[in-house]
């Protein structure tokens, strides 16, 4: 009885490390692990254990509110370029769509999905020369007149492109 005593209070912390790790696994990062002085090494491995997961809980909401923030003043944005007569296009530094305004749908005649993620050279090839002209000279503002032709109509566009102010190599863009 005494071998069966000893072995259950050495192996009930592990057990109970064992349980908390599962939990945590599917995502509850709020699962504590009782521990106890008595239990030396095995009672600061749970002491620890508790301390690692606490903190592992605090980054989860700090990204998730970082996250929430980020969504808020994507919405935002969205939201005063709905307003905007002119067409606005933002391009990330590998030449990637990352925004577009309604009106610059409509000055394109393009769908949504067929400029986001794309590049813009190759979605707007009318733009070509006048991005690799902003991006080479890596002005704040650079300015173009384009031709466009859409379902038989030509329309010439004044194009500015004003380069993101960062301390960054490589830089944005909106069109």
């Amino acid at each position: 009885w005494l071998g069966i005593n000893f072995a259950n209070r050495l192996v009930s912390p592990i057990r109970r490390l064992m349980t908390a790790a599962n939990e945590i696994s599917t995502g509850d990062l709020s699962v504590r692990v009782p521990w106890n002085k008595r239990e030396g090494d095995l009672g600061t491995l749970s002491q620890t254990f508790n301390t690692m997961t606490q903190q592992l809980q605090s980054q989860r909401d700090d990204l998730i509110l970082a996250k929430d923030q980020v969504d808020e003043r994507r919405r935002f944005n969205e939201a005063v370029l709905a307003g905007v007569t002119a067409g606005v296009i933002g391009i990330e530094t590998d030449g990637t769509i990352s925004l577009v305004n309604r009106s610059a749908l409509r000055i394109l005649d393009m769908d949504r999905s067929k400029l986001l993620s794309q590049n813009v050279a190759q979605a707007i090839p009318e733009l070509r020369g006048t991005v690799a002209a902003a991006v080479s000279n890596q002005r704040p503002l650079h300015q173009d007149q384009i031709s466009l032709k859409r379902k038989g109509d030509e329309r010439t566009l004044n194009v500015r492109i004003t380069m993101e102010q960062s301390d960054d190599a490589e830089h944005r863009f909106v069109i």
